[in-house]
């Protein structure tokens, strides 16, 4: 942490002290100084001296939903706004960027969405391994899957990911509906997959079993809430995300809805929750 003077700017400061990703510095560096959104991390400069690299980004005390999930004060009308966020910051980097360029982030998990210590400032953050969607030469970036932000980042790959070592927007949106999951049952769902090599979220959708399973955890996660009441998830909201989730984990790329249809449905979810408080 640090704050740069006169600025009044509070900043984050990530040193690389890996030699093998200079690459992904420099893909970082190169990501980011073309991204403006409010809910994309915001580079404010970097060092590059001698065996020093250091990546200098606004922002402080950032956390890691992730950690969070099981707290009650991660509650499912925060949730659905982190998912908002992010969907907004995806959207950005898919179609809203000048000079009609396209980002892919290619590892979107929990890990890579930071919070402040009030849970608001949703950004998207560990574009290490991202690419511009017309560079064909990713082949250089293959290779360093472990980063500090990700060290699942297997786990979150689209099936046509996982199958041809080349990532696409619909790729992201995988990614995307896994981390909703993970939002959705207070899971981890890395460790569910080492737990159960068999497991896929996608298997949680079927017979809409998944309404059942995660009663006992939203309710234990809003305090002793009963499901459905107004302190906690109502029906109508909690439907619309499970339906928007399922949609996201298709397994063909063409099956996923769009990140406007996503960010629809989840405005949706939430106008559907906080209606009722």
């Amino acid at each position: 942490k640090g704050e740069l003077p006169k600025r009044h700017y509070n900043v984050r400061i990530r040193r690389i002290n890996e030699a093998t990703a200079v690459d992904l510095f420099y893909n970082e560096i190169e990501i980011l100084s073309t991204c403006k959104h409010e809910n994309i991390d915001s580079l404010l400069g970097f060092c590059d001296e001698d065996s020093h690299m250091i990546l200098v980004y606004e922002g402080n005390a950032y956390n890691r939903p992730l950690k969070h999930l099981s707290l009650p004060v991660l509650t499912w009308n925060k949730r659905l706004k982190i998912c908002l966020d992010v969907a907004h910051g995806l959207n950005y980097i898919h179609n809203e960027m000048e000079d009609q360029k396209m980002v892919i982030h290619r590892q979107v998990s929990c890990y890579c969405i930071m919070l402040d210590s009030n849970f608001q400032g949703t950004k998207l953050t560990g574009f290490g391994l991202s690419t511009f969607h017309e560079n064909q030469y990713e082949v250089a970036l293959l290779g360093y899957l472990r980063t500090d932000f990700n060290p699942f980042s297997t786990y979150f790959k689209a099936p046509e990911f996982r199958k041809t070592g080349k990532a696409i927007k619909e790729s992201d949106i995988y990614s995307f509906g896994l981390v909703m999951f993970e939002l959705l049952c207070g899971m981890d769902y890395p460790i569910l997959r080492m737990n159960d090599d068999e497991f896929r979220a996608e298997h949680w959708f079927k017979d809409r079993i998944i309404k059942q399973k995660v009663a006992r955890v939203l309710r234990e996660e809003n305090s002793g809430n009963k499901l459905f009441l107004k302190e906690g998830p109502n029906e109508d909201s909690l439907d619309t995300f499970i339906k928007i989730t399922e949609q996201c984990l298709a397994v063909y790329p063409f099956q996923r809805p769009t990140l406007q249809v996503i960010i629809k449905q989840l405005e949706k979810a939430l106008l559907l929750q906080v209606s009722l408080i």
